[in-house]
């Protein structure tokens, strides 16, 4: 029931307010609803935690896979989609 009466009051408020988010979001509330997290961009990212070679017997001796935690300042686990590796300024890789 509750999933049904949600399911209308974004319905009615996608008809209502169109593209226009604001009032779209001002008819939610009003209903009684509450809106999810709006996404806010990430920003730079601080270096990665634990970065190491990752040892695995599925690979040919000339791969590698590497492995690392997420940055600190990651604000949610869903903002990060990729990182960029790049080699350092040393010849120790």
């Amino acid at each position: 029931m509750l999933k049904s009466e949600a399911q209308y009051v974004q319905n009615t408020a996608q008809i209502a307010a169109g593209s226009d988010y604001p009032a779209m979001g001002a008819v939610i509330t009003t209903s009684g609803f509450q809106l999810s997290n709006t996404k806010n961009p990430q920003g730079v990212l601080q270096m990665v935690q634990n970065f190491h070679n990752f040892v695995s017997r599925k690979l040919n001796i000339n791969q590698v896979k590497l492995k690392w935690k997420k940055p600190l300042n990651t604000q949610s686990a869903g903002n990060v989609k990729s990182y960029q590796t790049v080699p350092g300024n040393n010849q120790c890789f």
